[in-house]
């Protein structure tokens, strides 16, 4: 997936991602330059796997839609990503539904 370019949505739903594949997905948003949209719903995110698609998101150049829904993502994995969609205006729509963040999540 690092090198294709002409796949330009990446959804996994119900996959059940533990952070060690979501280093894996991290890799390969950092240098993939097809993937447009990513949509991870339902994988049980964990806060500090959330973080490390962050960051990745910040240094994406093409993604421009993101749809994490459902997961775990805590209040820290809610500020690395608002933090990549600051860092990259490449992201013009995002989806952050039901991820019991708080109000401090909510707020960031």
């Amino acid at each position: 997936l690092k090198v294709n370019t002409t796949l330009s949505k990446l959804i996994l739903y119900k996959s059940f991602i533990n952070d060690e594949a979501v280093k894996l997905i991290a890799s390969v948003l950092e240098n993939n330059t097809g993937i447009k949209e990513l949509e991870l719903y339902q994988n049980g995110l964990s806060e500090n796997g959330t973080m490390i698609i962050g960051k990745a998101l910040g240094l994406s150049s093409s993604i421009n839609y993101v749809g994490i829904y459902k997961n775990k993502i805590g209040f820290r994995g809610m500020v690395s990503i608002t933090d990549s969609v600051v860092k990259n205006s490449n992201i013009t729509a995002l989806n952050l539904n039901k991820n019991n963040v708080g109000v401090e999540g909510a707020f960031a």
